[in-house]
């Protein structure tokens, strides 16, 4: 099964980054009771599992959970097409799903309010691990764009996507880009603008890499890992972690 980050990743949108070292105030978490609201249970699955407390994607704050079933992606999207037609939803197609990620789905939205219902389908070796989630996207609109990256710099050209993950412990952004340009600028470009951000360099956790490197750095807004790599068949990519919270020394 693909893991939860991958699928995440995949599904949110480029977003702008931040222009301090801040991390971003947590909002208040989305009820997961509304991912199902008014449909029925799909009849063939294993057990729902949740993705963490709270997401957030290109902004917008959601909930998410997960189950495995032994139907193929057009059996479950002509189910919850049909269940969110029944319910008096508004049904955007797939076409539409595909611009933000690689995978099947399905999105609506209930008339006169901002929660938007999306259930995205990975196909599996034998059926398929469904994703059903839903985004108060109100709160896209509500959270200033620097919010987004969780305070990485922005590459100049890069159009990265973020992934911001809300549980009651912890939070956690997860930012990745491709660029033309190679390793060794990026690498220089993200040592200098994260020290003038007042980061500290962890020379314990930062190593090189074939090509690339892992950088690490620290701070009270918590801590920042980057992995920078060479990219096929040119250029570099860049994924980059941040832990709110107060770093080790």
């Amino acid at each position: 099964m693909l893991s939860r980050a991958k699928v995440l990743t995949a599904a949110a949108l480029s977003v702008a980054a931040s222009p301090d070292g801040g991390a971003p105030p947590r909002p208040p978490l989305v009820d997961r009771s509304e991912i199902q609201k008014d449909l029925p249970d799909y009849p063939r699955r294993g057990p729902v599992l949740p993705v963490g407390d709270n997401f957030q994607a290109s902004g917008a704050l959601g909930a998410m959970v997960f189950f495995d079933t032994p139907d193929a992606p057009e059996e479950v999207l002509h189910f919850y097409w049909k269940a969110f037609t029944d319910a008096g939803l508004f049904v955007t197609g797939a076409e539409k799903l595909k611009a933000v990620a690689p995978f099947p789905g399905v999105t609506a939205v209930a008339p006169g309010t901002s929660l938007q219902r999306t259930v995205m389908v990975v196909p599996r070796d034998s059926g398929s691990t469904v994703f059903l989630s839903v985004m108060d996207m109100n709160g896209a609109a509500a959270l200033a764009t620097a919010e987004r990256f969780g305070g990485l710099p922005a590459y100049p050209g890069a159009q990265p996507l973020s992934v911001r993950n809300v549980d009651r412990e912890q939070v956690s952004t997860t930012v990745s880009f491709r660029t033309e340009d190679p390793a060794a600028k990026v690498i220089a470009f993200y040592e200098s603008a994260m020290s003038s951000q007042g980061w500290r360099r962890d020379d314990r956790a930062s190593r090189p890499l074939a090509g690339g490197a892992i950088l690490a750095f620290r701070g009270q807004g918590g801590s920042w890992d980057l992995t920078v790599t060479p990219a096929k068949p040119s250029g570099t990519t860049l994924v980059a972690t941040h832990r709110e919270g107060r770093a080790e020394p």
